[in-house]
């Protein structure tokens, strides 16, 4: 890929972002799809399924991955996904948030190690725990990189999850 050339999972968040910022109901209605719930993605299907790759829309599990990431995303509607720092793992936002005044460090740094021990779908209730930490602490995740990391989640090698680890342990 280019420099010119955006991933597939930021043009996603872009549009999705753009579609759905400033429209109360329309951010409503994606914040609600975090469970998979099939009436909940019917509902935000105009927000969302137009910006899914084409790449993935025979697999379901993957279309889910980016539906859920999207309903985080409107959970966190308050924060402009452009204020965050790009390429900027979930690791790094968990530190941010471990390092924040008004949190227990211990219980951030407990679920942060809950949320690398999960395996397939438990993931998703895991980093669900996180979205209104961030919204409430006001910090921004790369809703991109945290796509493009869930993408290659479940990995023989766990890149992703080492590369977390360190980013929260950098300190």
């Amino acid at each position: 890929m280019t420099t010119t050339e955006i991933s597939k999972e930021r043009a996603f968040i872009n549009a999705v972002w753009q579609r759905i910022e400033g429209n109360r109901g329309a951010i409503a209605t994606v914040s609600r799809c975090t469970d998979s719930d099939p009436y909940y993605q019917r509902q935000a299907a105009t927000y969302i399924y137009p910006y899914l790759p084409d790449d993935i829309r025979q697999w379901q599990k993957k279309i889910n991955r980016y539906v859920f990431v999207a309903a985080l995303m409107a959970k966190n509607h308050q924060q402009n996904p452009k204020d965050a720092q790009i390429g900027s793992s979930f690791g790094h936002t968990c530190l941010r948030l471990k390092k924040h005044a008004n949190v227990n460090a211990n219980g951030i740094e407990n679920r942060f190690q809950a949320l690398l021990n999960a395996n397939g779908e438990d993931v998703y209730r895991y980093l669900g725990m996180f979205a209104p930490l961030l919204r409430q602490h006001n910090i921004p995740c790369e809703w991109a990189k945290l796509l493009e990391d869930l993408n290659c989640w479940d990995h023989e090698e766990e890149k992703v999850r080492l590369r977390w680890a360190r980013d929260f342990y950098q300190d």
